[in-house]
């Protein structure tokens, strides 16, 4: 809508003989483009008065037609003095959109989404549609570009809040990597509608009308049921379920969701007491100075990143295939900003792609008025590592702002870098005079990004900040030069397991992860030799999640004689066994400071180690004790020859007490990822495609050579032509009305089949495969990558162990 086509001074008196290219060498005088380079005047032109000639600037111009037949510079006269208005509407909605994520945000939370959202696409239906009709007053088309601003901040970031709140855990990746490349699809999309419509006023009508379907959802979008639970109107919440759960043929008491629904109000109304500010965030030294370093490295990365797509029509080359390549280009950047981040971390990743950024565009600024290909590639190089760079960002921010204010600290970074962002726009305008303008700017920014970068203290393996202190004292004691903070090779965390009973008497396993860290479980040394005194200083860096306080409660606990044994042993400083205390001694006692119980044990009923379950029913061993109500747990050794490769303890051990050796889902890394959304029917199918296209381009224009002019550059070498339309500048289409309309279609088709592939693509790439941990006993067993621990498959232990129906001791 907003494109500048090429355009020259309008001098009457033309004759109709004169070619159009003689007529512009005589009227318009010479001047110096933004390449440096001469080029007719675009403003002035020449008069004779008396035989002299005198330059003039122009009253009215010409435009060159090719890509569109109306934009609104080119039916406005937005050219010249008054050019600037192209760069006033962008920073117009800029502005607006700044506010709207600012007051929007606010009414989303108080209002409720559902209703705030539907209330946004009316306003950007009716502003749009009223806009169409009022660019001839500058003002009041400001003012309208304004309200679009707002209402479009709360349009794109909606649709996803909605899905992620409706959907459970399990599916909320794939609702995120879905709605985020439904953006991409559009944005890939739009420069093909452009070139159909090829006039301002069809594309600006199109998007409010498609707005309208939208509005038409509004009977079958529910409200969010956390949303509502959060505002205590838990009876509609308690409705909408139900909906959703009749929809999917299942059945729920309501009864039950009431009494969920209950706990759900009862825990927000503790967790509500204190809630923190935005203004906390510049409450700490430390803190504040983060959070302004935030700021300004997502607000350069957002600078050069919306500049490189409004410079897109500064470059050379088509602007429709430019804009597509830069938004078919980020394609692999989630996988890529996955394994860096986690390969090399957050801090000097950013750094370097800074630096990288940098150097591409100091080369696009020498070799802007010389090499126009040097100039395209590296602006697409560019805007695939700020892609990179902002997802990288992104997660930094995540992982430096206090769980409290996270969300509003990613907030305040996003509205500063919009902020900056308004600039943008009077910076790729002047790059119209001066084309190295703006890639000398952005080099000084990507500089500015390369310097601060460092300041960052590192993420990666390192345990989330909770609260304002936690956030304001991360990362002190790190050296700058420091690379990736030493982690542990160990990566398989250790739970405890025990055997024990529901209120209906069923054997169940019960398990407490003694090392869990907030999501991010891991391996803590214990030294076993060492003195309780010692191990509670342990205890400091372990908060297990699932760990509860007895209150001082007498845990009765049944062990085998086996247990017993080792309970009693020690290794004396001469090398030799003693009795008294062993290894799995030190590790009740330690549980037993943390959860403050004590504990009595016992030998298990009539000495059947861990159980034995006889023909005629009854059980002995401590299976027996569990199930006859004599102890609250039954403890069962398991043995793994393999332990020192799990964890490190200061002497070798075979038996593990209660322990259960896990390791995490591992991405599945190959060659073959990119080739798994496509069947090998599809690749079939696009590649006779192809071979289609290609014949049908070498034999149609032979059948229509007397009908149309075709040029033999087109037709030369069909399978470039192919590749062209996607990789290739100045694609020359044919003006033939049938060919023209099968090469439209043809690209569509391409482009669909192209966006289903980067749907699929994009996920496995920023989510990758995993070897999905078992999530059924039978599972476990059948794998080799895990170590259970039992005496063997046909014992009593087993079929409790098998027994349970949510086997959440492999869960980590």
């Amino acid at each position: 809508m907003l494109s500048v086509p090429n355009h020259w001074c309008h001098v009457p008196g033309k004759p109709n003989s004169t070619d159009i290219d003689v007529w512009k060498n005589f009227t318009l005088p010479t001047e110096i483009g933004p390449d440096g380079l001469p080029r007719l005047s675009k403003c002035e032109m020449f008069v004779w008065n008396r035989g002299n000639q005198t330059k003039m600037k122009c009253n009215e111009w010409d435009y060159d037609r090719t890509n569109y037949d109306r934009t609104l510079p080119s039916e406005y006269n937005w050219v010249c003095d008054t050019e600037y208005n192209v760069a006033n509407v962008f920073s117009t909605a800029g502005a607006g959109s700044t506010v709207g994520t600012i007051f929007l945000g606010i009414a989303v939370d108080k209002f409720g989404r559902k209703s705030t959202y539907f209330s946004t696409v009316f306003c950007f239906t009716f502003f749009s549609l009223t806009s169409l009709f009022v660019p001839g007053n500058i003002t009041i088309f400001l003012v309208l570009q304004f309200m679009l601003g707002i209402s479009m901040s709360l349009i794109l970031i909606s649709p996803g809040m909605i899905a992620m709140e409706l959907m459970g855990k399990e599916h909320r990746a794939w609702v995120y990597s879905v709605t985020g490349m439904a953006f991409v699809c559009g944005n890939a999309l739009l420069p093909l509608i452009s070139y159909l419509l090829r006039s301002w006023f069809l594309l600006g009508l199109l998007t409010p009308l498609s707005s309208i379907f939208i509005l038409v959802y509004y009977k079958f979008l529910p409200e969010s049921p956390r949303w509502l639970l959060s505002m205590g109107r838990a009876e509609e919440a308690l409705k909408i379920v139900e909906d959703i759960a009749k929809f999917n043929g299942k059945s729920i008491p309501s009864e039950d969701l009431r009494q969920v629904f209950k706990g759900i109000l009862a825990r927000n109304d503790d967790s509500n007491i204190q809630n923190a500010r935005m203004w906390d965030l510049f409450s700490k030294r430390s803190l504040a100075i983060r959070t302004i370093i935030l700021g300004i490295a997502s607000s350069a990365n957002y600078f050069m990143y919306g500049g490189l797509l409004l410079n897109v029509t500064n470059m050379a080359g088509n602007e429709f295939l430019n804009y597509f390549l830069l938004a078919i280009i980020e394609l692999p950047v989630g996988y890529v900003a996955a394994y860096l981040a986690n390969r090399f971390g957050r801090r000097w990743t950013k750094t370097f792609l800074f630096l990288l950024t940098a150097i591409i565009f100091s080369i696009a600024s020498i070799f802007v008025s010389s090499s126009n290909w040097v100039v395209v590639a590296a602006t697409m190089s560019a805007n695939f590592i700020l892609a990179i760079n902002i997802t990288i960002g992104g997660l930094h921010e995540t992982e430096l702002f206090p769980t409290p204010l996270r969300s509003t600290g990613s907030s305040l970074v996003a509205t500063l870098a919009n902020l900056l962002s308004f600039s943008v726009p009077y910076i790729v305008q002047y790059g119209k005079s001066y084309a190295m303008f703006p890639y000398v700017i952005f080099t000084v920014v990507s500089l500015i990004g390369t310097i601060i970068s460092p300041l960052l203290p590192e993420t990666l393996g390192c345990k989330l900040p909770e609260t304002l202190k936690d956030a304001d004292s991360f990362g002190r004691g790190h050296k700058f030069w420091s690379f990736v903070p030493h982690s542990s090779p160990v990566k398989n965390p250790i739970i405890a397991i025990g055997a024990s009973v529901d209120p209906d008497g069923n054997p169940v396993i019960k398990t407490a992860c003694f090392y869990c860290n907030a999501g991010a479980p891991r391996i803590v040394q214990i030294n076993v030799r060492g003195n309780l005194i010692q191990k509670r200083q342990t205890l400091k860096y372990i908060f297990p999640d699932f760990l509860q306080n007895f209150h001082g409660y007498k845990i009765r606990c049944a062990v085998s004689s086996k247990i017993v044994y080792r309970i009693e042993i020690y290794l004396n400083k001469h090398g030799y066994w003693e009795g008294k205390q062993g290894p799995h001694t030190n590790l009740i006692q330690l549980c037993q400071q943390k959860m403050n119980f004590t504990y009595e044990l016992f030998p298990s009923n009539g000495g059947g180690g861990s159980g034995v379950k006889w023909q005629n029913g009854t059980w002995t061993g401590s299976m027996a004790d569990v199930l006859y109500g004599n102890a609250e747990f039954g403890m069962v050794t398991a043995q793994t020859l393999q332990r020192d490769e799990l964890v490190s303890f200061s002497f070798p051990i075979t038996y593990d007490w209660l322990t259960f050796a896990t390791g995490h889902p591992k991405p599945i890394h190959t060659w073959k990822k990119p080739f798994w959304p496509f069947s090998i029917n599809l690749w079939l199918c696009l590649i006779s495609t192809m071979i289609l296209v290609i014949t049908v381009l070498y034999v149609l224009p032979k059948l229509l050579v007397k009908f149309t002019f075709v040029t033999p550059k087109f037709y030369s070498n069909q399978i470039w032509f192919v590749a062209g339309t996607i990789l290739e500048q100045d694609i020359h289409l044919p003006h033939n009305l049938v060919l023209r309309t099968f090469v439209t279609f043809w690209l569509l088709f391409a482009l669909v089949v192209t966006t289903a592939y980067r749907s699929q693509l994009v996920p496995s790439l920023a989510f990758p495969y995993v070897e999905k941990p078992p999530q059924t006993f039978d599972q476990l067993t059948a794998s080799s990558s895990y170590r259970w621990g039992l005496y063997y498959l046909a014992g009593a232990a087993y079929a409790a162990f098998r027994s349970s129906t949510n086997p959440t001791y492999i869960k980590i």
